[in-house]
């Protein structure tokens, strides 16, 4: 049977985990702006502060204010792209029958005769799937991402380009590389 097509999503347990976990920066940037505000507008409207005394406080409070809105706004809107994606999930990697496509970042299309091997590695206490290259160079020239921050940094970590972090998919990765071996192999036999 030819294999036509499968779209292996993100884990949407995980991503609600982390969106937990943002939380508490929100909540910590909310009470420094709540609290910096608060101070000001006690020191300005009910307490006889000098003005002296209050122009010195107030430039410290403003730095504070302006810094808890830049975290208050950055936290949300990480929070909002997280809901995005956890309401409106795209697929981690998409198997083809001519290779596998990545929504990760801009790699295109990887195709199986490029592909050496799969394999899975432990990096800073985070499982990965690391997808070995038979050129990663010249995959990197094609593909246009030479100067890629990530692509720099998986080169010289992994010694490849593509590595696919584990919590990005929502199935075991042994079952994953199993998987993708199979298919490898079973379009492989449709070349030869």
């Amino acid at each position: 049977m030819p294999f036509s097509e499968r779209a292996i999503f993100p884990s949407n347990r995980r991503q609600i985990v982390f969106l937990l976990l943002l939380v508490a920066p929100l909540l910590m940037a909310l009470f420094v702006f709540i609290n910096g505000y608060g101070i000001w507008v006690q020191d300005y409207f009910f307490n006889n502060v000098p003005k002296e005394k209050l122009d010195a406080e107030l430039w410290v409070s403003a730095r504070v204010f302006r810094l808890s809105i830049f975290a208050l706004v950055a936290i949300v809107a990480m929070i909002v792209a997280l809901v995005i994606r956890i309401v409106r999930p795209r697929p981690t990697l998409i198997l083809r029958a001519d290779g596998i496509v990545s929504n990760l970042a801009p790699r295109g299309l990887i195709a199986w005769d490029n592909i050496k091997s799969f394999d899975i590695t432990k990096y800073r206490g985070s499982r990965n799937l690391v997808i070995g290259l038979n050129d990663p160079e010249r995959f990197l020239s094609d593909n246009g991402l030479k100067r890629g921050f990530t692509f720099r940094g998986n080169m010289a970590m992994f010694k490849t380009p593509i590595v696919i972090p584990g919590m990005r998919v929502a199935e075991r990765l042994e079952t994953l590389v199993e998987e993708l071996r199979a298919v490898q192999t079973e379009a492989a036999g449709r070349h030869n």
